[in-house]
Order: structure tokens, then sequence, then C-alpha cells
């Protein structure tokens, strides 16, 4: 029987081997919040260090964009909102000045729900 898919946002068993003296690398499968399952890798002077250097570096990973990400999967919609504008604004500018009248930026009116 084939082995279960991992969840999505979690990993797998962290495997460590020395690569050289005083120098550890630590690899686990990661699956991705895009559902692929990816190979991560960290190092470290000793076992335990190269274990908790991957461990940051998976838990940073759960958030979508890394340790600085404005979104968290208990976002809501409206903040969904300011940061799609505000990336909008930043790449191309057009946004910035094309509100209808009377209406603030992140504040347009939302058809309410049937």
């Amino acid at each position: 029987m084939a082995r279960p898919k991992l969840e999505i946002g979690t990993y797998g068993e962290i495997a460590v081997k020395e690569e050289s003296p005083g120098s550890w690398r630590a690899t686990a499968r990661y699956r991705d919040l895009d559902g692929t399952t990816r190979l991560v890798k960290a190092y470290g002077q000793s076992e335990s260090k190269a274990k908790a250097a991957l461990k940051s570096k998976l838990k940073k990973r759960r958030r979508p964009g890394g340790v600085d990400a404005e979104l968290t999967p208990d976002s809501t919609v409206a903040e969904l909102l300011k940061h799609w504008l505000s990336v909008c604004e930043s790449v191309c500018g057009r946004c910035a000045g094309r509100w209808p009248p009377g209406q603030k930026r992140g504040h347009l009116p939302l058809p309410p729900l049937r």
C-alpha cells in the first residue's frame, strides 16, 4: 500500500547527516501551500543545530509569503483587498486615483450574500 500524502503545510520525518566534520545537514519533505511536496534543507554545526534550523525554516514556510507575510489563513476579505490594491499600485501604479466619487481606497461596497 502506498504511503499517504502529507497534509498541506506539514512535513515528514527529519533526516540528519554529517556532511563533513562540524557540518550537519537536516532534510525533510514539506508539502507547500500549492500542494507540491518539496525537499527542504538546513545546515548547522551540530545535529541538534541543523534540526533546529530546519524546524525554523519549515515554520516560516507555513505562512503564505514567508516571515513578512501580511495575509494569513485567518485574514479577512477586507485585508485581502487592501493587500491586493497595495500590490497593484506598487506594480503598475494604475489603481491610484481611480476610485468612484465618495469612495475611499479599500472601502468599496460589497454586494449582500444571498
